[in-house]
C-alpha cells in the first residue's frame, strides 16, 4: 500500500461576482467597491476653490437630491404645523364642550321642598 497523500492545489484565486464587478481592481486603488457607493470619493466634491471654500452644489444630482430635500422639509413642516394646528383646536372645542356642560348643570331647576330643609 502506498502511503502518500497526493495533494492537488490550483494556481487560480477563487472568483467572486465583487471581483467581477471591479471591486478588486477598485479595492487596490482605495477606491469604494461600487462607484455610487457613500465615501469621500463620492460625498465631497470634485474640485474645491483656491481660498478653501467648498461649492455647495457641483453636480446636477446634487442639485436634483438637495431640491428634493428641500420640498421633503417643506411638506414635514406644513404637516406638522396643520398637526399642531389641529391639535389646539381639538383642545379648544373639549374645552367649550367642558364649559357648555357646566353652564347647563348650573341652569337646572333645582329641587325644592321639604326634602332640603330636613
Amino acid at each position: 500500500m502506498n502511503r502518500f497523500i497526493l495533494c492537488v492545489t490550483s494556481e487560480l484565486p477563487l472568483v467572486t461576482g465583487k471581483r467581477f464587478s471591479g471591486g478588486w481592481y477598485r479595492s487596490r486603488r482605495g477606491l469604494p467597491a461600487m462607484g455610487n457607493e457613500w465615501g469621500p470619493l463620492t460625498d465631497l466634491p470634485d474640485y474645491s476653490f483656491p481660498d478653501g471654500k467648498i461649492p455647495k452644489i457641483t453636480t446636477v444630482g446634487q442639485g436634483r437630491r438637495a431640491l428634493q430635500q428641500y420640498e421633503y422639509t417643506k411638506r414635514i413642516m406644513k404637516l406638522s404645523s396643520e398637526i399642531c394646528l389641529s391639535h389646539e383646536e381639538f383642545k379648544r372645542q373639549r374645552e367649550l364642550a367642558e364649559c357648555r356642560q357646566r353652564e347647563l348643570r348650573r341652569s337646572l331647576l333645582t329641587p325644592k321642598g321639604t326634602k332640603n330643609l330636613e
